[in-house]
């Protein structure tokens, strides 16, 4: 593992990382991109391309809902 800036990050098309209407070019993609980070945008409604992150995530929300 190293430390720093990465060279590339993913990133959805949902908020707050993106503009689901794809309108606009987001704020943070902006930014990263400025820094030298090549942000590569998911295809549109395909959860499969980033099936690991995904998967965290549906993992995560499992842990913290309150269950009756």
């Amino acid at each position: 593992m190293s430390w720093g800036i990465p060279e590339s990050i993913r990133m959805d098309h949902g908020k707050p990382m993106g503009d689901p209407q794809r309108k606009s070019v987001p704020a943070l993609a902006l930014w990263l991109e400025c820094k030298g980070v090549q942000v590569i945008f998911n295809r549109p409604r395909r959860p499969t391309d980033n099936a690991k992150v995904e998967r965290m995530q549906r993992t995560t929300k499992s842990w913290v809902e309150v269950k009756d």
